[in-house]
């Protein structure tokens, strides 16, 4: 029987019991299996997994609905109506002026004589078209006065299809866009009517409501009071202290909060 043997000769025998028979210092030799940069790399892996955790169960996310709306000054600027039929004989106000309740805004012809009509509330004038000379009947509008002192709010318009996607005490944010500045507000959904309202029973609700401000219809009403005013460049301001700055009836854009939900719960709620 020939015995194997390691090619080489006599020195390849050595080699050979050397790898056999190691001593100990080669075997307390360190075995390096990664680099030192595969170790920070796993090192920061394990920081950003152990971020995101601390995010998906600590964190929240927010979901909310668009929505377009108005701005008006209480419950929205009122009307300054004659009590008989006539003639207008003149205006005795302006766009933009301000008047107290119980001032006189306008005269009438009337088939009795000269009869004054008065501003019902305290504020400003709206623009109004009518001029001298125009029919007018018992109740009809004359102008419209926008009553700034009062809360400045937010009435919201939701789509008829839409049903209720939100409800009273909702966090909402506005936002609109002036010619000189961005202006957004926060405020909170206060009251929500069930009842649908179209185009027409718009306007018949809010005095002086300029035609094709609102188009489309017909929605749901959600009135939002408001909190804060910002202003680009100019920081956070109480709504008291801006308010009477901003006229009824500017259009806005809503962002309404439904909830908040921890982020493992909204990716779990998908599957």
């Amino acid at each position: 029987m020939t015995a194997f043997r390691p090619e080489g000769g006599a020195g390849a025998d050595q080699r050979y019991g050397d790898l056999l028979y190691a001593p100990s210092e080669i075997l307390d030799e360190t075995l390096r299996i990664t680099s030192p940069h595969w170790w920070a790399a796993l090192a920061g892996l394990a920081s950003v997994l152990a971020g995101f955790a601390v995010w998906a169960f600590l964190g929240n996310v927010a979901s909310s609905v668009q929505l377009t709306g108005l701005l008006v000054h209480g419950t929205g600027p009122v009307a300054a109506r004659p009590s008989s039929a006539g003639v207008l004989s003149s205006l005795a106000v302006r766009s933009g002026q301000r008047v107290t309740a119980g001032q006189r805004v306008a005269v009438i012809l009337t088939a009795h004589g000269r009869a004054n009509v008065t501003s019902p509330v305290d504020g400003v004038v709206m623009p109004t078209s009518i001029t001298a000379g125009t029919q007018v009947q018992a109740g009809s509008p004359i102008i419209s006065v926008d009553p700034v002192s009062q809360p400045l709010r937010a009435v919201l318009l939701i789509p008829l299809a839409d049903g209720l996607p939100v409800q009273a005490g909702f966090p909402v944010q506005l936002r609109l866009v002036s010619a000189s500045s961005v202006i957004d507000a926060h405020g909170t959904i206060s009251s929500l009517n069930e009842y649908p309202v179209d185009q027409a029973s718009l306007s018949a609700q809010f005095a002086g409501l300029p035609s094709g401000t609102v188009t489309g219809g017909p929605w749901r009403l959600a009135e939002a009071d408001l909190s804060s005013i910002g202003i680009t460049g100019s920081g956070q301001h109480d709504v008291r202290s801006l308010g009477a700055a901003i006229p009824s009836y500017i259009q806005v854009f809503a962002d309404a909060v439904q909830r908040s939900q921890r982020p493992v719960d909204v990716l779990i709620g998908r599957f």
